[in-house]
């Protein structure tokens, strides 16, 4: 990543969900998501001074997404990288929430429909809950942590984050009247 980024990079490379986003980070931010023993089994080698480590909240932060399923801590460190290269910007850490693979498609679609005025892409947000962790924790190897039971297991709870995290957002959208030039995509 020695030299900057190319000028002339496809707009598929970063999408800016913030003005909805924000929105909906309003309406939501302040809802209390169950803090079960499983997650704080999940967690509790994660060092204390590390998100991983942290009761389950409402954030606001930014996804890496790409073709590819990724874990470890040295994948993780390249994304920090190239983050930053991309975005010139060294608050990778303060803003990386977590990682996706289909949002990638998702959007890159929506933002094809937006030029070709079908959709108002500025008017998309994307609800992720974090199920898993992007790398593991210090002292353990990847592989078995990957496999172990224990890393999948907040699965359950990541879907009732979900419900719990997005129901203020949908009440709201479904109590505003749009009109055609409006229209929100939610997903």
């Amino acid at each position: 990543f020695s030299e900057p980024p190319p000028l002339n990079y496809p707009d598929i490379m970063t999408f800016n969900l913030k003005p909805f986003a924000l929105w909906a980070y309003n309406l939501s931010q302040h809802v209390v998501l169950p803090d079960t023993i499983l997650l704080q089994t999940v967690r509790k080698d994660y060092p204390s001074n590390s998100p991983a480590s942290q009761k389950p909240t409402v954030r606001l932060g930014d996804v890496v997404s790409g073709d590819f399923y990724w874990a470890g801590k040295y994948l993780t460190s390249f994304y920090r990288r190239w983050y930053r290269y991309w975005l010139d910007s060294q608050d990778f850490d303060t803003n990386f929430a977590t990682t996706a693979m289909e949002d990638t498609a998702v959007i890159t679609a929506l933002h094809c429909l937006h030029n070709a005025s079908r959709v108002n892409a500025s008017r998309v947000a994307v609800l992720r809950t974090i199920s898993d962790y992007s790398h593991q924790p210090p002292n353990q190897q990847l592989i078995p942590w990957f496999f172990a039971k224990s890393h999948l297991a907040a699965e359950t709870p990541a879907f009732e984050a979900a419900y719990l995290t997005v129901r203020p957002v949908l009440d709201a959208l479904l109590s505003y009247s749009f009109n055609r030039d409006e229209d929100i995509v939610f997903f």
